[in-house]
C-alpha cells in the first residue's frame, strides 16, 4: 500500500496539478480575451477562433512551466487561481456587453 501511495503521490499528483493549473489559466485566457475583444467591436466568431487557437500554447506553457518547477503545486495553485480569476473577470464583462 506504501509503494502505490508514494507512485501517486510522486508521478500521478504533480501531473494532474500542473495540467489542471494550465487548462484553467487556459480557459481563464480565452473567456476574458475573447469578452474583451468583442467589447472592443472585434466580431465574436473572429475573437473566439484567435483565442482559441492561442489557448494550446498558453495551456502548454502553462503545463512545462508548472511540471518543471521546483515548487509545482504552489505554481499550480497560482495558475488555477490567475485562471479563475480571468475566468470571473471574463464573465462579468460578457454580463455587461450583453443586453
Amino acid at each position: 500500500m506504501n509503494r502505490l501511495w508514494y507512485l501517486t503521490r510522486d508521478s500521478i499528483s504533480p501531473l494532474l496539478a500542473a495540467l489542471m493549473g494550465s487548462y484553467l489559466l487556459a480557459w481563464g485566457v480565452t473567456t476574458l480575451g475573447i469578452s474583451a475583444l468583442v467589447a472592443s467591436g472585434v466580431s465574436f466568431h473572429s475573437a473566439e477562433t484567435g483565442l482559441l487557437l492561442l489557448a494550446f500554447p498558453v495551456c502548454l506553457a502553462g503545463f512545462l512551466w508548472a511540471f518543471a518547477s521546483r515548487h509545482r503545486y504552489r505554481l499550480s495553485l497560482m495558475l488555477a487561481a490567475v485562471g479563475s480569476l480571468m475566468t470571473a473577470a471574463g464573465w462579468q464583462l460578457q454580463a455587461l456587453i450583453l443586453p
